[in-house]
């Protein structure tokens, strides 16, 4: 496809290769060429290439794009304003064809605002931010030059000291923390690391928990020398059921399940705890049981649930595979942990029956005899 591409473009070219772009740009228009970004830094620092490119990615509109060297797409745009344009040129416009990019279109001051929002994100604090603007012919290019002091980099990263069981599963998740000593401020990873301790705590059964509950607060107070310390706490008024790890206190299974079916007494078939559901058997419980993963009276656990419907889904006899989970427990529960129904939806593909039907044939040579054909139906 990229090889077609190419190849119409140099067609093109042959076409209109005595045309540029520039004449077709108002006299009170100039083309955007450019939008760079220049970082400059008192110190050397490995990781403002990154933060560059971010600010670069934020730069909107983006000029047009060349390709050899030129501005194709523009100028199949350009040509395709003429009063009767070629069949060629109609194509390539609305294939490839791009909208004028003018200087005018460019909010600088909008940019500069994003810009510093997104240094401040990254440890930057009050960044000096400066632009200018060549003008060349019908083109503009805009350089943005940034002045940025010392990041902001972490001393220290705490939970806060309450102490209850989830407290204890979250101190225990940051041995495996984003943040050591000297990270710098970085409002992303804060965002990666509340993720990161929410699959933990999923793993470990809590099944209503949400890394909106996680708060992270900053201090500088205590330093004069651009570092801060990092505290993690959660949200007040945190339900209670998200504070508990849940097991599972019953597994139900139904190996023929459909919409249809709802209402139907069916049979029930335990295995190891597990409740096998269905009228007439399509599925032997005995078969099927090893693909579950979880087991009664297990934690909570996402992965192992994913996991189990990955395998229930390789069997190659279901459309889908879905797994619900139910709380049983009451919402004034006082146990330390919570109750959960897993209920495993199994809808079959459709049914494939094979019937064989005798036909009578007579050949060329006068003789009668049978013949087998196979008929498939679904």
């Amino acid at each position: 496809m990229k090889l077609r591409s190419v190849i119409l473009h140099i067609s093109a070219l042959v076409v209109i290769s005595s045309c540029s772009v520039s004449r077709f740009v108002p006299e009170d228009k100039y083309l955007l060429k450019s939008a760079d970004v220049e970082l400059i830094s008192e110190e050397k620092r490995n990781d403002l290439g990154s933060v560059e490119g971010e600010l670069s990615e934020i730069m909107k509109p983006q000029p047009n794009s060349k390709l050899l060297g030129m501005r194709l797409g523009l100028l199949y745009h350009y040509k395709a304003q003429r009063e009767k344009p070629g069949f060629l040129i109609k194509y390539l416009n609305k294939k490839f064809g791009e909208e004028p990019v003018y200087l005018s279109d460019f909010d600088s001051l909008r940019a500069i605002d994003l810009m510093d929002n997104r240094l401040e994100n990254n440890g930057f604090f009050h960044p000096k931010i400066s632009s200018g603007v060549k003008l060349k012919k019908h083109f503009a290019s805009l350089d943005f030059k940034i002045n940025l002091d010392q990041p902001y980099e972490l001393e220290k990263y705490e939970l806060d000291s309450a102490n209850s069981n989830i407290h204890t599963d979250i101190r225990a998740s940051l041995e495996d923390t984003y943040f050591t000593k000297g990270t710098r401020f970085n409002l992303e990873l804060m965002k990666d690391e509340r993720g990161r301790i929410d699959t933990y705590l999923k793993s470990k059964g809590y099944y209503n928990f949400h890394e909106d509950f996680l708060i992270f607060e900053a201090d500088t107070n205590q330093y004069d020398d651009r570092k801060f310390d990092l505290f993690l706490r959660l949200k007040k008024d945190v339900p209670k059921k998200s504070l508990l790890p849940y097991t599972l206190e019953e597994i139900n299974v139904f190996p023929d399940y459909s919409l249809n079916n709802e209402g139907i007494e069916n049979d029930t078939v335990n295995i190891k705890g597990i409740n096998f559901i269905q009228n007439p058997v399509f599925f032997k419980p005995e078969r099927m049981e090893p693909y579950i993963l979880f087991k009664k009276g297990q934690t909570y656990n996402p992965d192992t649930s994913r996991l189990t419907s990955s395998r229930l889904s390789s069997i190659g006899a279901y459309r889908f595979v879905n797994i619900r989970y139910e709380n049983l427990s009451p919402n004034d529960s006082t146990s330390d942990t919570l109750r959960l129904r897993a209920n495993i939806f199994l809808s079959p593909l459709k049914k494939r029956s094979i019937r064989a039907e005798v036909q009578a044939i007579t050949k060329s040579n006068g003789f009668a005899g049978p013949a087998l054909a196979v008929v498939h139906s679904n």
